[in-house]
Order: C-alpha cells, then sequence, then structure tokens
C-alpha cells in the first residue's frame, strides 16, 4: 500500500504535480539539468537499425526515415533547444524501483522545445517538405507533426521514467502512444496505431 501527501496548489502545473504522485504517472514533463540552457547544434549518426518484432510492426515512415540515415554518407545535423522550465519545474522520481511514491521538487532545470526540435529534425530529414509541429509546454505529453506532404504523425506520451543526473550523466525513457494517418492528413481516417518507447542517455563533461 502506498501513501502520498498532497498539497492543494491553483493552476495546470498543480494538477500535474499531483498526478505524478499517482501509481503509473511520471514526472509531468522531462527536466534536464541547467548546463542543458540554450539552443545545440546537434549531429546524429545512425549506426544500426532493427526490427525484432518484424518490419510490419514498425511504422513505416519512421522505418523508412533510419534507415535512410543509416544509409547516408553525412549524419543528420540539426538545431535543439532547451528553455527554462516555468515555476518550480515538477518533481522526479527518487527510485523509479522502489515502492515509494516519494517524488522530490526541482529547480533550475530546463525542458526541451520539443516543439521546435521535432521540427528542425523532420526538416533535416532527406526529402522532408516543410514539416510543422504543435505542441504546448502546458501540456507537454502531446505532440503532432504534419510533414508538409499531407502526413500527420501524434505522439502521446503515457509513461516516463527518468534517471537523477549524476556524474555528467542523465537518462529519460518514455512510453508513447504513436499514431500515423496516411496522406490525407486525417487521424480519423484509418491510421495506423502503435506503441513506441524512446531511450535516451545523455553524458556530458562537468564543470
Amino acid at each position: 500500500r502506498a501513501h502520498a501527501a498532497v498539497k492543494f496548489e491553483g493552476g495546470a502545473e498543480a494538477a500535474q504535480r499531483a498526478a505524478a504522485l499517482l501509481p503509473g504517472y511520471g514526472p509531468p514533463d522531462a527536466l534536464y539539468p541547467a548546463a542543458f540552457r540554450g539552443r545545440w547544434r546537434v549531429v546524429v549518426q545512425v549506426v544500426d537499425v532493427r526490427t525484432p518484432q518484424g518490419e510490419e510492426s514498425a511504422p513505416a515512415a519512421q522505418l523508412r526515415a533510419a534507415r535512410t540515415a543509416a544509409a547516408a554518407a553525412a549524419p543528420l545535423v540539426f538545431d535543439a533547444r532547451f528553455l527554462n522550465a516555468e515555476g518550480s519545474g515538477g518533481v522526479i522520481l527518487q527510485s523509479e524501483g522502489s515502492a515509494s511514491l516519494a517524488t522530490r521538487p526541482v529547480a533550475g532545470r530546463v525542458r526541451a522545445d520539443r516543439g521546435f526540435n521535432t521540427e528542425q529534425r523532420a526538416a533535416a530529414q532527406v526529402g522532408s517538405a516543410r514539416p510543422v509541429a504543435q505542441w504546448e509546454a502546458g501540456s507537454p505529453n502531446v505532440l503532432t507533426l504534419t510533414d508538409g506532404l499531407g502526413g500527420v504523425r501524434e505522439v502521446k506520451i503515457i509513461k516516463r521514467l527518468i534517471e537523477e543526473p549524476y556524474d555528467g550523466a542523465y537518462g529519460v525513457s518514455e512510453f508513447a502512444r504513436y499514431t500515423a494517418a496516411t496522406s490525407a492528413g486525417d487521424l480519423k481516417s484509418s491510421p495506423s496505431v502503435l506503441a513506441q518507447r524512446v531511450q535516451t542517455k545523455y553524458k556530458w563533461e562537468p564543470g
């Protein structure tokens, strides 16, 4: 049995903080160390693409893009930015392996500008046509990307696990529902719905 103390506050951030204390929920958004603040040039080199559950289980557009990137002679290069988190910035789980629901508020952290970062990465793909992302910091778990060719993709994060930063290392694991529409551009017209998990590890030189 788990017990949680919730402080009642006003605003959407207070509701997100309370939800983070409930079983099955993670922090409302991934908060990065202050060292991430600013705009960065990202260089991505795809070294391997695997489909252990079969190619039919993988999103066709993502699989095609990944294989194109892996075969490219040059890495994928795009800009990404990390902005100050509003308010106290949310909570971080003390230990994802513990039965305890204890969380710790954090300050001075930053969050990824997911809309900008997704647009920039999509625009850097070969054959892209002015992709447009829709995302709001107040509702960070839903992002929609229109690829400029009529296709629409929506990613809705349903669970998030965060590793506490230590010795220049940080990790985020996000489970999401991935919905892809056809070139008709309508999510209501027989879209493909798949599960998605993205694990990201960061390492940097402290100081």
